[in-house]
């Protein structure tokens, strides 16, 4: 039943299955050793590849559903490589494939080793190729749904393969919504197929879309329409009256999650779907459930009060559902959103958290926590402290394996350097607060996928806007990491993006501490200056300056402010992207904001991002005025930028303070 936990078998019944999948795999060995007999001897009934691999299969689709992945599946296996993969290649059954796909996927997604002598690129190229001859012809959704989810698991999707998907999944979904049309303009509230039982491998419904959905976003293959027209369907299905037709829990959270990982928005979506959500929370039954639907909420940064305030209330109340990385996306997400209820979430679960990051193996996981803990608790320094102190193990590894030395080098090689730079040079990590927009992960924690709906860990760095920037660590062939730092990243579930990350939020913490006077709590030595070079790395490339960011400079000048663009802050942390002198407040930072700072859809409310670097910002300068391009001055023309601009500095056109000028009227 969707919803409820699984039930372990009997001692009774565990014993009972042992016995007969022995038997199956006897029975296996048996006939290939006849058939290769027969064949040898050159008489009727040589090796039917197609057959025997009809038989594997579902041999393997019962050990998959029940999670036995080692014993008779690696001995099925094994054998698969014979006669470069005949039994999957020749065989002529589509519906074999597609299971045997999602089978093999589902063990490669537990992140469990394949037997020796396969390798997972030679049987990943060996299914996808009879998939791919098996979708020139229509499939059922079932099928489309294992392919597809199996193909994201398996990565390096086959693109023919995964265009199939998307051309048979669009006229799949067209025709639900055409369906689901006619039968709402009659008032009827089943919207089944005739003929077909609710939830059946005949019927498209929210499980296949959903599962299709993950598939694709797992293997980065994005199509806007299908992912819009999947939206409507989902929500037509909630509207729908037949409770059997209603998406699951595990349906919702598969297309949310995707359309955060695919960077896929759609305002009408959200609105119609929140309150379906709002009443969904509350009987949520999986904290992986909760923590990707807040996660891809805060990564398109969609402001939800009433799905915020139930996903919080949910996570306030069972802090021991959570495991590591699921509560650092929970938090993460309450910090990018600066959902009311996060500080009260961190006090219910900072006893947790603690315990659970020291022992933590990911170092994206207490990333997570300290960047939610900038947002909504700075004042909790013994938190703070207890990420720093949890993270100088990671530090010493780094140093250790040669991590760190290698990003210096990559930083090097790429024309970057660290701390220092000219007055007005751009500082893009600091002036960003580290961009940590999309700094968290997704899914349920190494691996573990739970059937076509399950949401298995990857991870999913933050995503930088610039071309060349720390996105790339690693991209180029002469920035591969060698060996021994290869194998601490695969272990470690990073990349030299996510170390490059993790140090600069773990330099944030200790400005915090620092600027609350609590620098002896904060990092010290070699590995203060680590993280210290990662925060003011500096692409000597010069700033990337807008032309709104032009034109405000041009006023300011007018004004007789002085102004200075991109300038450092003493301590050469951040940057401003003007710098004024003010003639009554003194040294004053104004930004000029993108949406990119700002909630999609509440563009007056900066994000958690924004609220941080505002806040180490404006206590480095004597004030700090905000301005919104998108409310303020987007299509203005350079008269009325001169009147805004004078306006939030309380100057007059000829750049005199009112203040100033209130002040000598009244004056003797």
């Amino acid at each position: 039943v969707p919803g409820n936990e699984p039930v372990p078998l009997s001692p009774c019944g565990t014993a009972l299955l042992n016995l007969l999948t022995r038997r199956v795999e006897q029975a296996l060995a048996k006939r290939r050793e006849k058939q290769t007999a027969l064949a040898r001897a050159g008489v009727a009934g040589a090796p039917n590849h197609s057959g025997e691999m009809q038989m594997i299969n579902m041999l393997c689709y019962v050990l998959a559903k029940l999670n036995r992945f080692d014993g008779v599946m690696q001995n099925l296996l094994a054998a698969l490589p014979e006669h470069n993969y005949a039994r999957i290649r020749d065989c002529d059954d589509a519906r074999t494939v597609g299971n045997f796909m999602w089978s093999i996927s589902k063990r490669v997604g537990c992140m469990l080793p394949l037997p020796p002598g396969v390798e997972k690129a030679e049987l990943s190229a060996a299914v996808r190729a009879a998939a791919l001859r098996h979708s020139a012809k229509r499939q059922p959704p079932i099928w489309l749904a294992n392919v597809a989810w199996a193909a994201g698991i398996l990565g390096d999707a086959d693109a023919p393969l995964m265009r199939a998907v998307v051309e048979q999944s669009m006229k799949l979904v067209d025709e639900r919504l055409a369906q689901l049309a006619q039968l709402a303009d009659r008032g009827s509230g089943d919207s089944s197929t005739p003929g077909a039982p609710p939830n059946s491998q005949v019927e498209f419904n929210s499980y296949h879309m959903t599962s299709i959905c993950y598939g694709l976003a797992r293997a980065h293959v994005y199509d806007e329409p299908l992912m819009t027209k999947m939206g409507q369907m989902l929500i037509a299905l909630a509207e729908c009256s037949d409770r059997t037709q209603q998406p699951t829990q595990q349906a919702w959270s598969n297309y949310i999650w995707a359309c955060g990982n695919l960077l896929h928005y759609n305002a009408d979506f959200f609105d119609r779907a929140s309150p379906h959500l709002v009443a969904m929370i509350p009987r949520v039954q999986s904290a992986q459930c909760l923590s990707n639907i807040a996660w891809a909420l805060g990564v398109l940064k969609h402001g939800d009060e009433g799905v915020m305030q139930a996903a919080c209330t949910w996570a306030i109340n069972h802090p021991g559902r959570f495991n590591p990385q699921e509560l650092g996306n929970m938090c993460w997400a309450a910090a990018v959103l600066r959902a009311p209820l996060g500080p009260a979430l961190i006090d219910a679960v900072a006893e947790r958290a603690t315990q659970m990051y020291i022992y933590d193996d990911r170092m994206q996981s207490i990333a997570n926590f300290g960047v939610s803990l900038l947002c909504l608790a700075p004042t909790r320094t013994d938190l703070l402290s207890s990420v720093v102190d949890t993270s100088t193990r990671w530090l010493g590894e780094m140093g250790e394996v040669g991590v760190t030395d290698h990003i210096n080098g990559v930083m090097a090689r790429r024309g970057w350097r660290a701390g220092g730079g000219a007055a007005g040079a751009r500082e893009d990590g600091a002036a960003d607060t580290s961009a940590w927009e999309d700094h968290a992960t997704h899914g349920a924690r190494g691996g573990g996928a739970h059937d076509a709906r399950g949401n298995d860990g990857e991870p999913a760095w933050e995503r930088e806007d610039q071309a060349d920037g720390p996105s790339s660590y690693g991209e180029r062939q002469e920035d591969a990491p060698p060996p021994c730092v290869a194998e601490w990243l695969q272990h470690r579930g990073g990349t030299l993006q996510g170390v490059v990350i993790f140090c600069r939020t773990l330099f944030q913490c200790h400005l915090e501490l620092c600027d609350q006077g609590r620098a002896d709590l904060g990092l010290k030595g070699e590995q203060l200056e680590t993280c210290r070079a990662m925060w003011q790395s500096v692409i000597t490339k010069g700033p990337i300056v807008s032309t709104m960011h032009r034109r405000v400079m041009h006023v300011c000048s007018d004004l007789g402010l002085n102004p200075g663009r991109e300038v450092l802050t003493d301590d050469g942390n951040f940057s401003s992207d003007v710098l004024i002198q003010h003639p009554a407040w003194g040294r004053t930072a104004l930004e000029v904001d993108g949406p990119y700072h700002f909630l999609v859809n509440h563009p007056d409310i900066p994000t958690g991002k924004a609220a941080v670097r505002n806040r180490f910002v404006s206590r480095r300068v004597d004030r700090l005025v905000i301005v919104s391009v998108e409310r303020q001055l987007q299509g203005l023309e350079q008269h009325e930028i001169r009147a805004v601009i004078a306006g939030v500095l309380e100057l007059d056109v000829n750049g005199i303070s009112s203040s100033s000028s209130s002040q000598a009227a009244a004056s003797p």
